[in-house]
């Protein structure tokens, strides 16, 4: 969680290891390998501590789990075994315990050192959970699948409230996985400031979006307002490795004509044949938190900045001066602090705000309906005792939130976190009501804002791409469309 530390799986000899190195030898050219875990089977799910540095934990594909606490040049490890059939793990918010998936379906709650603190057990049918996300005390994200069964994947937020009934809301597969020619496998990356999920599949090019409102919502984006890989050079779709959400940016974005954003954060998607693709994920409404908070300094540890002993002072040997005339007395002189030139860049005034929309009233995420995702017209969230099999049907987001675009629940306003067209223009203050996480329309004040999708065709901080683009020039021309190649 300190950024101190990489842990890299490889295979060596036929077995699982994993290597831990120093980054900050990393970024002198002279790795240095803190230390080595050889593991009983390849490797499943790894996943640093979010609160305590020194704390790693590990699934593997026997079903066997473990966290690592490293020290100095020794670790200590705690694992439950084989029989406990781990398929994922996730920490909490504060890495205070860690929940580990089980091929049964079952959500089990452990302590750092693994030991168990509670269970929870999986909805009515016979189900596996293949990935998890742990959103907050009593909250969850959970992919489960139907064992012996062709039909795919299936999302899941699952709510434990205390004293109450489990309840499981299923959303179905947001990612819209094509085939299983990997394993199963999803990715999470939860902007808690933002309330925003994103979630990529290991079978699938495009990432799906979660936004909560009182309760979690699918949003739907168009097409060049989506965050997804690039066909291949044969024109076959590529699938993720990995992404991450990258907050160290610190340089205004182009935005439109003679207008900047501030810094952003940057999603980036790795592919499976090694194509690492960049998006901007722009939040356009006023009053939120900004996410980006500049990178620490590596720790310089060459020892080359020791400190300088005290050079012995020259005295010069004494004068004889004539005593100066009196001074006329004058008044006081005032210090002033000097005002600073504006910079070149216009002054953004205001940052990205969520705001809970009217109930009677379509939110103001997104400028038209067509980008958002409908509100649910009847969600029944069902317990853990109902029927077998009746949970994914049931308790699925209504059909609202995949096919209707009409009822939109996010379509009468100003874009808020927007993804992306071809030359946006900042929201004016006096917009109705915030929009979120989606793209104008082309009757919206903005005039085609390029957010969460469009790739920079510059590879310098002035115009970095968006949202998901690869760079092909060094000119900064106008940012392509939220998962599109320059050319």
């Amino acid at each position: 969680c300190d950024g101190q530390h990489l842990a890299v799986d490889y295979a060596v000899g036929g077995a699982s290891a994993i290597r831990i190195y120093d980054v900050v030898s990393l970024a002198s050219q002279n790795e240095k390998v803190v230390s080595e875990v050889r593991l009983p089977a390849p490797l499943r799910a790894l996943s640093w501590n979010p609160g305590i540095p020194n704390l790693l934990a590990a699934c593997m594909l026997d079903g066997s789990a473990a966290v690592y606490e490293f020290k100095n040049n020794s670790f200590d490890i705690s694992t439950i075994p084989a029989e406990a059939y781990a398929t994922c793990l996730c920490w909490s918010p504060k890495g205070k315990q860690i929940v580990i998936g089980s091929r049964n379906g079952s959500l089990n709650q452990f302590k750092p050192d693994l030991k168990i603190v509670k269970s929870i057990p999986p909805p009515q049918g016979d189900v596996s959970l293949m990935s998890v996300q742990w959103l907050s005390s009593l909250q969850y994200a959970a992919v489960y699948c139907t064992q012996g069964s062709t039909s795919g994947p299936n999302l899941v937020i699952v709510n434990t409230p205390k004293n109450q009934p489990i309840v499981y809301i299923n959303y179905e597969d947001i990612t819209y996985s094509n085939g299983n020619n990997r394993l199963t496998q999803f990715y999470f990356i939860h902007q808690q400031i933002w309330n925003v999920l994103l979630v990529g599949s290991a079978n699938s090019m495009e990432v799906g979006v979660l936004g909560l409102q009182g309760e979690w919502e699918q949003w739907q984006l168009e097409d060049t307002a989506r965050a997804e890989l690039p066909l291949s050079s044969t024109k076959q779709e590529t699938h993720p490795v990995g992404m991450a959400l990258d907050t160290s940016a610190q340089f205004n974005i182009p935005w439109g004509e003679n207008q900047h954003l501030p810094a952003m954060p940057l999603l980036l998607l790795l592919s499976h044949e090694g194509l690492l693709t960049l998006y901007w994920t722009i939040n356009l409404l006023g009053g939120v938190t900004s996410v980006c908070v500049p990178p620490d300094p590596l720790p310089d540890t060459s020892g080359l900045h020791l400190p300088t002993p005290p050079q012995p002072q020259q005295v010069s040997p004494p004068q004889m001066v004539a005593a100066p005339p009196p001074a006329p007395v004058v008044q006081p002189v005032s210090f002033v602090t000097p005002t600073l030139a504006p910079s070149a860049a216009p002054a953004v005034t205001s940052t990205p705000q969520w705001q809970q929309p009217p109930p009677t009233s379509q939110p103001a995420w997104i400028q038209t309906s067509a980008l958002s995702a409908p509100k649910p017209e009847s969600k029944q969230p069902i317990s853990a005792s109902v029927a077998p099999g009746s949970w994914m049907s049931s308790t699925s987001a209504p059909s609202g939130f995949i096919s209707s675009l009409t009822q939109s629940a996010f379509s009468s306003a100003t874009p808020a976190f927007n993804i992306s067209s071809s030359t946006p223009a900042l929201a004016p203050s006096s917009a109705v009501a915030p929009p979120a996480f989606g793209i104008t329309s082309a009757t919206s004040p903005l005039a085609a804002p390029p957010t969460f999708g469009m790739t920079s065709a510059a590879s310098s901080p002035a115009a970095p791409p968006t949202f998901g683009m690869t760079s092909a020039t060094n000119t900064p021309a106008a940012p392509l469309a939220f998962g599109m190649t320059s050319a």
